[in-house]
């Protein structure tokens, strides 16, 4: 007995694969059917059957309600993004992982709407982010302003036992005034270090799950920065490869001078650096040890203070991504010898963000949310939330 077939709108399925960022062979492919088929599909001259229908809401990474909608729902997205990263280096197109990620985020945000109407208590207070100003910009005065946004202190952020430790100070931090902070699932690095939508209230920095804490604490603050000059998009934090000094047109550099301004304060950092050395591998490291960002944040820093040139950040680049890398797979070769990945619920809530967790969960306890509800705002079982909650509390 052949299966039944679902009726659905062909202009919704056609929707479904274009904002998951899959052409039709890639689509058809997934689904497991042939491209002449899906063609059908989206032409409305034949319909799949359910079990092909839940496959394609697989593949797209929607629920089969929306599959089943009478029109494509209004839905923004990259789009309505600036492209901050470099061209001529990577592919500018966004990935089907990447658009999930936006969709999955500005659902977060739009949670935390509703918690602000139901549980306000739940939800911190928004500060109002330092309003930086492209005419007018001192980038040491506005590094002071960023830090004081965060709450963190340079003793505090100097005592931290490591860079993730570091990242986590300026996270919490962060979020305490009212900015979501998550991190990103299975995208590149390659792709993009980070994003932000600076829409209010509730403006969110994404950071890449994939990078390590050093190189996130940066992009952290680089995002930040974003928030403040009004300049939400995607980021990859290149230099251009012409520069010789700070270009306020040239956006990813300003807000790298201005993430390196905050977490490298001139005078702590004149006074812990060596420059006999000439700025060798194992100085910048030694300064990226003590104040937790990169070694090549560090060096991006001592240009602005014009203690060493540009010059000599491109007779380093390659030594320090190639440093980066080799020490990204030393990790990886270490986590696998040891088997010490970080549990599921550790990742989990990292990715929500723990302020965001924190207020759905405080909602929950205070009887504004159902079990339901907090299962589908958390994207667990209702059997793992006291697990979840164990990691966030």
């Amino acid at each position: 007995m052949p299966s039944p077939r679902i009726t659905v709108k062909p202009e919704v399925l056609a929707w479904a694969r274009r904002s998951a960022g899959l052409d039709e062979i890639t689509a058809a492919k997934r689904v497991g059917i042939s491209r002449a088929r899906l063609e059908q599909w989206e032409a409305g001259t034949r319909a799949p059957t359910l079990v092909q229908l839940r496959k394609a809401a697989k593949t797209y990474r929607r629920p089969l309600a929306v599959l089943l909608l009478e029109k494509p729902p209004n839905e923004s997205g990259f789009d309505a993004l600036a492209d901050f990263r470099a061209t001529g280096i990577r592919p500018r197109q966004i990935s089907p992982e990447l658009l999930a990620e936006l969709r999955r985020v500005t659902g977060q945000r739009e949670v935390m709407l509703e918690l602000q109407s139901v549980s306000p208590d739940s939800v911190p207070r928004p500060t109002v982010l330092p309003q930086l100003s492209l005419d007018s910009l001192d980038i040491d005065e506005s590094g002071q302003r960023l830090r004081a946004f965060a709450g963190v202190g340079l003793s505090v952020q100097m005592a931290a036992r490591d860079a993730g430790t570091a990242l986590n100070l300026w996270i919490d931090g962060i979020e305490s005034a009212g900015v979501m902070v998550v991190h990103t699932r299975g995208v590149a690095p390659a792709e993009m270090h980070g994003f932000s939508i600076s829409e209010w209230p509730y403006p969110i920095i994404a950071l890449n799950g994939s990078d390590w804490p050093r190189r996130r604490l940066f992009t952290l603050l680089h995002e930040l920065a974003h928030l403040s000059l009004a300049q939400e998009g995607i980021c990859d934090l290149h230099e251009s490869p012409g520069s010789t000094a700070r270009d306020p047109s040239a956006i990813e550099s300003l807000c790298n001078a201005l993430a390196a301004s905050t977490l490298l304060p001139k005078e702590a950092l004149l006074d812990e650096a060596r420059p006999e050395s000439g700025w060798t591998l194992d100085e910048l490291d030694r300064l990226s040890r003590r104040f937790g960002p990169s070694s090549e944040a560090i060096l991006l820093r001592l240009i602005d203070l014009r203690e060493a040139s540009w010059s000599l950040y491109w007779e380093r680049k390659p030594e320090l991504d190639r440093a980066y890398e080799e020490a990204r797979e030393r990790e990886k070769e270490k986590m696998k010898r040891s088997d010490s990945k970080p549990p599921y619920f550790i990742l989990k809530a990292r990715d929500l963000g723990h302020g965001y967790a924190t207020s759905v969960l405080d909602a929950y306890h205070g009887d504004r949310l159902s079990s339901l509800d907090v299962s589908d705002y958390l994207d667990i079982r209702f059997s793992q939330l006291a697990k979840l909650e164990a990691v966030i509390r």
